[in-house]
């Protein structure tokens, strides 16, 4: 009989303690709270590593226009001469345009508008154009002598940015935060 007492008694007594219940309840908050701050800061970093991808495809898009001649079907009287992306400073919005002429007295069209997204904005406004018919790499309308420097930001935490630098040579880069000035 008292075998049998001993193990109910051992069968009840199996599990945690109170204290070691409350210990593991404790790790498991802590971890989670990481977790949760790690990611939502990834989040933020994350759009605007985006936002800085779409920036520079843009801006390859635009120089592959100029480097290929590419023309306004829907107009074919108008001779285009250079491809130019715009960037408006705080905000998420850029523009693509072209003109046309002989390009010394030029007319301007837009080609299309576009916004980023996920709350990311520009830091400042800049212009990249191409010139046709080598691609020549030009700011506000004079040959590039000069890295451009377009830097992106995390609306929801400023201290998070992406810069996309366009070379003279027409190279594009994106680099993980604000160096300054493009290397």
């Amino acid at each position: 009989m008292k075998i049998e007492n001993y193990k109910i008694e051992n069968f009840f007594r199996r599990g945690f303690s109170f204290i070691e219940l409350i210990i593991a309840m404790a790790i498991f908050g802590i971890m989670t709270a990481a977790m949760l701050v790690s990611l939502l800061g990834g989040k933020d970093a994350k759009a605007v590593e985006v936002a800085a991808r779409e920036v520079a495809a843009a801006i390859r898009e635009v120089q592959n226009n100029a480097l290929t001649g590419k023309q306004d079907s829907a107009n074919p009287s108008r001779k285009i001469c250079r491809w130019l992306m715009y960037t408006y400073s705080n905000t998420p919005n850029y523009t693509v345009y072209y003109y046309y002429g002989d390009c010394t007295i030029s007319f301007q069209q837009v080609y299309f508008n576009a916004s980023l997204k996920n709350n990311v904005n520009f830091l400042t406004s800049d212009n990249v154009s191409f010139k046709l018919p080598h691609g020549t790499a030009e700011s506000f309308g004079s040959p590039m002598s000069n890295p451009v420097k377009i830097t992106l930001k995390s609306t929801n935490n400023a201290t998070i940015k992406y810069t996309v630098c366009v070379y003279p040579s027409g190279r594009v880069e994106e680099i993980s935060g604000d160096p300054g000035t493009c290397p």
